[in-house]
């Protein structure tokens, strides 16, 4: 007489019918790898959140450094009647917010159609660069000859990563000798026309800088 399957799982001695522990396994894995995939998921979007947040924190202070680098010419220009007396002030605390070791202001000689150097900063411990100072305030310019003579022409700011291997700086010889590399310029404007241009130079290869050039920007429409 024939017996079934219960009653052979529930007879003694009999072992029941073998589990598919193979399925559990696979469907127990599948069931961690979900929960994987998705924490990575949400790692992933945090990452993102985060990653977002720094970046507008950092065009935030961006924005404010530019504004309080402006603040601080508009007050030296509050302080000093004529753009004579404010731009060696100037040019120090251009220097000094930005990192620049030099910096010159020229100012459009109208009659001999040149710039002449009217002022020059430099930190007074730093006498590295004297040679260069020299010449740059017996120097006159041509539009569009030198940096300065180039920002005249296309009253933009201009940048140099190397003025040692650029090919429109006159002054490329003692700057080499004095160890200067990196240089901005930004022409100053009032109603359109052009009363001069400020340079600035490194000790070191600087790549071009749009934070920098925006500062510059703003600084010249001030003055």
């Amino acid at each position: 007489m024939g017996q079934s399957r219960s009653d052979l799982s529930e007879a003694p001695g009999v072992a029941p019918p073998p589990v598919d522990d193979d399925a559990r396994k696979i469907a127990r894995l599948e069931r961690q790898l979900e929960r994987r995939r998705m924490a990575c998921a949400e790692m992933e979007r945090l990452l993102e959140d985060r990653t977002r947040e720094l970046f507008d924190s950092v065009d935030q202070l961006r924005l404010q450094l530019r504004a309080t680098r402006g603040q601080k010419v508009a007050r030296l220009l509050l302080e000093h009647d004529t753009l004579d007396d404010a731009a060696p002030h100037i040019l120090r605390t251009v220097c000094a917010e930005l990192g620049w070791q030099l910096g010159a202001f020229w100012q459009v000689d109208e009659k001999a159609r040149v710039l002449r150097c009217h002022s020059v900063w430099r930190p007074p411990q730093v006498t590295a660069f004297a040679r260069f100072e020299a010449l740059t305030h017996r120097t006159t310019f041509d539009y569009g000859i030198g940096l300065p003579g180039r920002t005249w022409a296309s009253k933009h700011s201009e940048w140099i990563g190397d003025v040692g291997v650029d090919a429109n700086f006159p002054r490329v010889q003692v700057a080499r000798e004095v160890g200067l590399h990196g240089a901005c310029a930004f022409p100053i404007e009032v109603a359109g026309s052009l009363l001069g241009v400020m340079e600035f130079f490194a000790a070191e290869y600087r790549e071009s800088d749009d934070d920098v050039l925006a500062t510059l920007d703003a600084v010249g429409a001030q003055v």
